[in-house]
């Protein structure tokens, strides 16, 4: 006589599968940064999609110390890999960012025996608006450029930058008062990103960088990173 619990196996043994296949799924890739002789390069990138990137350099111009700034959005190839080209080494005071926009995953990099400070606990603020009032970025820094991704595959993703501080033209109430307060969407549209929106959502990536410091805080729907 066939026994009743003889099903129980088989069904143990599909669970068992689909748990085994699960766990045999390859990670999902992740951007790494690397410098080479002529710029970077990131891999780990989703194939075919978005890349930003955004870098500070610190160098010596004419006798003057100067702060170099790029930002652009490229396609990674087939491969994952995306190139951001100079025609030289990155100088080696440097902080760089890659994210793949479709993921939101990122990599920051610094030239190997250079010091990024990544602070444990952002100075950086969301303040929201009240009804269809555009929400503020909040800082107490004198000076930040800031980097804010919104990733995925929507009309309204894209990637915003902004530098500036307190009392400047984007500081809403124009006063050096010790807090800059800034409407986000007086962020500036990379490339071809849409407009900036109003309203922050909880899947923003926001890059905030003191690059007098070479300090960064990361943060995610506010959230430190």
């Amino acid at each position: 006589m066939r026994s009743k619990l003889s099903a129980v196996p088989l069904g143990l043994g599909f669970l068992l599968a689909a748990i085994c296949t699960q766990a045999q799924a390859p990670p999902q890739p992740r951007p790494a940064i690397s410098f080479a002789a002529d710029g970077l390069t990131v891999r780990g990138a989703t194939a075919g999609g978005q890349v930003v990137w955004y870098g500070l350099e610190g160098r010596t111009e004419d006798y003057s110390a100067v702060i170099v700034r790029h930002a652009n959005v490229v396609t990674a190839a087939a491969d994952g890999t995306a190139a951001f080209p100079l025609g030289r080494p990155s100088a080696t005071a440097a902080l760089w960012i890659a994210v793949d926009l479709a993921s939101g995953a990122y990599d920051v990099a610094a030239p190997e025996g250079f010091r990024v400070r990544r602070l444990p606990a952002p100075r950086t603020g969301l303040l929201r608006g009240a009804g269809a009032n555009s929400d503020h970025l909040t800082d107490p820094r004198g000076y930040i450029e800031a980097l804010v991704v919104r990733p995925g595959a929507g009309a309204d993703t894209g990637a915003w930058t902004f530098r500036g501080g307190d009392g400047g033209v984007d500081d809403d109430d124009g006063t050096p008062d010790g807090l800059l307060h800034l409407p986000l969407d007086r962020l500036a549209p990379l490339a071809a990103s849409p407009a900036a929106d109003r309203k922050a959502k909880e899947h923003d990536l926001w890059f905030v960088l003191d690059p007098n410091r070479f300090e960064i805080s990361i943060q995610r729907g506010g959230a430190a990173q």
